[in-house]
């Protein structure tokens, strides 16, 4: 491994740390805020329910109410929220979480595309 690939695996590695404060960030202090906008909806009571508050309880909480913003459409066309609920939560809220999603997504494609070009030879 040349030091390029190193100074590049170290920064990808640091990305998924910083990825991981922000997960969690958004699991202990944005997550009952998110909850509070969609109150009553049946999705986001049951997960609450089920899930309860534990690192993986929030996380998956956290994944619904994302769910909800990407998939608002598909789910008020199944019944499973009511239209325009999603717009409860604030827009500049709704955003960040977007682009929390999509930094993470990178994050993991970029680890596996390092993984598998030049950790894996």
């Amino acid at each position: 491994m040349t030091n390029g690939q190193l100074l590049l695996g170290i920064g990808i590695y640091a990305n998924i740390a910083i990825s991981i404060g922000i997960t969690a960030y958004f699991q202990y202090k944005k997550l009952e805020e998110l909850e509070n906008h969609l109150d009553g909806n049946e999705s986001v009571e049951w997960n609450r329910r089920v899930w309860g508050c534990g690192y993986m309880g929030r996380l998956m909480r956290l994944n619904m109410i994302f769910v909800t913003l990407l998939m608002a459409r598909r789910l008020h066309r199944n019944g499973h929220l009511a239209k325009d609920e999603e717009k409860k939560i604030p827009e500049k809220l709704r955003k960040k979480l977007l682009v929390v999603y999509a930094y993470e997504t990178i994050v993991v494609l970029s680890a596996l595309a390092f993984h598998f070009t030049i950790v894996s030879k």
